[in-house]
């Protein structure tokens, strides 16, 4: 007997998981293969906030009592996310598309809907259209030309501004829950935004930058994060470089691109750039660390053009 209010579920085939006595609130499911959720009485599961998140399932029954009805007469629904709609974001794969299963407050039926995290909070497409209202207004912004063709106004730059900020923060967090995928869906819709405002320049006024989004570089250096995560090292370095083209210097980009050259196996390009980091952080582990492996590896490959 397990007493908890959440459970996680991974990898599984062929499983019945059967609620008896104790409250479920919240249910996550991975990469499951005809999984049968049951719940023996009502008020177990079902409240307003009550969720039942998955991912990359096919063939995963719920069962759920309803008030006023027989046992054998319970609410049922069969999730399959290529059914449900599963589909590529970015560099996520449809297994990892994630979807949450509930009760509509409206029908009173159980409903399945894609979700997305939005400053730690897992949104469902219902949750999120008044987000993407308030959003829209900056999108049709990002479709025009560009600054001078459209004569964007200081409230609408002001807006978009905002707007930038706020992606680049569901970034942050999405990479510190380890969604690189989706932090990187978050700093793209911040960089393609800002497209349309003047290019920031740390060497101007403040009252000329007023109207830039000041952060865009950082963008372009946490995406890069993103992607050597993920493994795609040319993404990487290519977003390194336009952070260092925005902003010449900044270290967290100089790093990444020393990262990403050495996972080419660029070592002869890596070992500058990190010695240069070393050289302005001189106690920062991760960077000696790293700097100790590309030297390494530069050694291997010399002697074994020798010999």
């Amino acid at each position: 007997e397990i007493i908890t209010s959440t459970i996680e579920i991974t990898h599984c085939k062929n499983l019945q998981l059967t609620v008896g006595q104790e409250r479920l609130s919240t249910l996550q499911a991975d990469m499951c293969t005809s999984l049968t959720i049951k719940f023996q009485s009502v008020g177990l599961w079902g409240a307003k906030e009550d969720r039942i998140y998955h991912a990359g399932v096919s063939d995963m029954t719920l069962l759920l009592p309803v008030p006023g009805q027989p046992n054998d007469q319970p609410l049922c629904r069969t999730m399959d996310y290529i059914k449900d709609g599963a589909q590529q974001r970015g560099n996520a794969t449809k297994e990892e598309y994630q979807f949450a299963t509930f009760i509509d407050e409206s029908t009173k039926q159980l409903k399945t809907e894609s979700v997305v995290r939005i400053r730690g909070r897992m949104l469902t497409e219902t949750e999120r259209r008044e987000r993407d209202s308030f959003l829209a207004r900056a999108d049709q912004t990002t479709e025009q030309k560009g600054t001078e063709e459209r004569g964007i106004d200081e409230e609408e730059a002001q807006d978009i501004i905002q707007q930038c900020a706020v992606h680049k923060g569901e970034g942050n967090d999405a990479f510190k829950h380890g969604e690189y995928a989706q932090a990187v869906l978050f700093y793209s819709l911040a960089i393609d935004k800002s497209q349309v405002l003047p290019p920031f320049s740390p060497t101007e006024p403040k009252v000329k930058n007023e109207h830039t989004f000041a952060e865009r570089h950082i963008c372009f250096s946490n995406r890069a994060a993103c992607f050597l995560k993920l493994g795609h090292h040319e993404k990487a370095l290519e977003d390194a470089n336009s952070c260092l083209e925005l902003c010449p210097g900044f270290i967290k980009a100089l790093f990444r691109k020393g990262l990403a050259l050495h996972a080419m196996k660029r070592y002869d390009e890596a070992r500058p750039l990190l010695a240069q980091c070393l050289t302005k952080e001189p106690n920062n582990k991760q960077i000696q660390q790293a700097l100790r492996f590309c030297e390494v590896n530069l050694e291997k490959k010399r002697r074994k053009r020798m010999g």
